[in-house]
């Protein structure tokens, strides 16, 4: 089952395998060495832009975190399988990963609440990425700027700028978000007889 605990062993499985220190991977992520301590033992649900920077620290794709046998070219998910991450601020389920040549596909499954919910608009995430709007309605802030988006409104953007849900105006919202960015290392291309290394 895929829960805190399970991303974090994970997570310490892959630190240790690499040979790396609580302290090396705060500083490439710039994250403090207590959280990172907290997010292996299971103890905190790290927001996907975190994971995002613990992936890069440990040369690997945020979607491993999720599924056991990697980088699939074609994946199915079906929705009694599918498995919610609880974060402060939204609840997120990753559907499936996809890498084609050199880029990763990473959807996922986004639910916000209006009760209990804080703004979180200082994400940052590696790649390019699309929101499309399933129901709701929510103020999403890129950059500064505020969208009001509501249901088959979709946004696209550049992930390393800080952005993030910055208010909801129903009791509910859930959208689609898709990550996208270039492989940084060895990956399978469409052609399961080639590898591909991203420049």
């Amino acid at each position: 089952m895929i829960d805190d605990k399970y991303i974090g062993a994970l997570i310490h499985n892959m630190r240790m395998a690499s040979d790396l220190t609580l302290a090396i991977v705060a500083e490439r992520t710039g994250l403090s060495k207590g959280l990172l301590s907290r997010i292996e033992n299971g103890l905190v649900s790290p927001p996907i832009a975190t994971l995002g920077k613990i992936a890069d620290a440990l040369d690997a794709h945020i979607s491993e975190f999720f599924q056991e046998d990697g980088v699939a070219q074609i994946s199915q998910q079906n929705a009694a399988a599918r498995k919610f991450v609880a974060t402060p601020h939204m609840q997120f389920s990753p559907l499936v990963a996809v890498g084609y040549g050199r880029k990763l596909f990473m959807p996922f499954l986004v639910r916000l609440q209006r009760r209990g919910f804080k703004p979180n608009t200082d994400a940052t995430v590696p790649g390019d990425q699309f929101i499309y709007v399933l129901k709701g309605r929510l103020d999403y802030n890129y950059a500064g700027t505020v969208y009001r988006l509501g249901p088959n409104d979709c946004l696209f953007f550049r992930g390393e700028v800080p952005h993030g849900p910055s208010a909801i105006h129903t009791d509910a919202v859930e959208y689609v978000m898709i990550l996208s960015r270039r492989l940084t290392r060895v990956e399978p291309s469409t052609d399961a007889n080639t590898d591909v290394v991203a420049q």
